[in-house]
């Protein structure tokens, strides 16, 4: 959820039910970040997790290189891939869910970006929206795509017309992503777009609070889950991704903390690890499908933020 870049494919929109959870699994994977004091030492690492239990994350395998600085992942069930990040990369790679071990190369950004705006997929497509450029400078408009069940570099899909922005947060259903808040300062504007074509995203409504710098944003078939920021909120969201309108609030976390990496189910969400001066590697979840405050699932390898997470089978 949420946290980033995300690809959209080339291909046709899924013809399965509006009811399949078609972009995600029970196996939650957690990628890069951050670690150290100073915050400052970049990982390369990848860990994992049951959604649907309890428990600490284990080791999965290792990037191509350390990923800080928000890079932005998402998943079409059996594939996940990952892009930009550390130095405003514009590299894109991807593992299978079902089998350990490291990354391979799957293409290129259109050009180097950090703190991916926000993310998000519909089982064929992946999207990445927003960001900044070298040195997090720089906020974009653009949002652009790839068919994750194959390789290649991005097409563009259109631009954000709510202002340049990086470090907010996407969700999704099947047919329509989220792009919610984000710094260029911070914002509470919510736009989405329909994944399927192509073209600028549209106005659907507000967050209850402004949020910039990663917060986390996860979702089920039809509705998404927005929670943390920079400022250090503790705050969950929700909205009805089918029903434009505003947010309303859903519970608190259980720290508060911005920075996450969501990840989700269809029936619980979870955030991982985080930064609010105090660096954490914690895991809690929701079900979304209710309201109410965040549990405890167990912890990460080690305490990390500003890194991504996505879902598979």
């Amino acid at each position: 959820m949420a946290f980033g870049y995300q690809v959209l494919g080339f291909g046709s929109a899924p013809t399965a039910a509006a009811d399949e959870f078609l972009w995600g699994g029970d196996r939650a994977v957690v990628v890069g970040g951050y670690h150290g004091a100073g915050g400052l030492t970049f990982v390369d690492e990848m860990e994992y997790f049951a959604i649907s239990t309890t428990g600490n994350a284990v080791d999965f395998g290792d990037l191509s290189s350390t990923r800080g600085s928000g890079p932005g992942a998402s998943s079409n069930g059996s594939r996940g891939i990952l892009g930009g990040g550390t130095g405003a990369t514009d590299i894109i790679e991807y593992w299978t869910f079902a089998s350990l071990g490291d990354v391979v190369d799957f293409g290129d950004l259109s050009a180097g970006r950090t703190y991916a705006s926000s993310t998000g997929g519909n089982g064929t497509r992946g999207i990445w929206a927003g960001g900044g450029g070298p040195g997090a400078s720089g906020e974009v408009d653009i949002i652009e795509y790839v068919n994750i069940a194959s390789t290649g570099n991005t097409t563009d899909f259109g631009d954000l017309v709510g202002a340049n922005r990086k470090a907010g947060a996407g969700c999704n259903s099947d047919t329509r992503m989220l792009i919610c808040g984000g710094d260029n300062p911070a914002m509470n504007i919510i736009e989405y777009i329909t994944m399927a074509t192509t073209g600028n995203s549209v106005d659907f409504g507000d967050l209850t609070t402004t949020r910039d710098q990663m917060p986390g944003a996860f979702s089920n078939t039809t509705r998404g889950v927005i929670a943390g920021d920079g400022a250090v909120s503790d705050t969950i969201d929700y909205v009805t991704i089918a029903s434009l309108g505003n947010a309303t609030d859903f519970g608190d976390l259980t720290v508060t903390r911005g920075y996450l990496a969501p990840a989700s189910n269809n029936t619980r969400g979870t955030w991982s690890g985080g930064e609010a001066g105090t660096k954490y590697d914690i895991i809690e979840y929701v079900t979304i499908a209710t309201t109410g405050n965040a549990t405890d699932f167990g912890d990460l390898t080690r305490f990390k933020y500003g890194g991504h997470a996505t879902s598979g089978d």
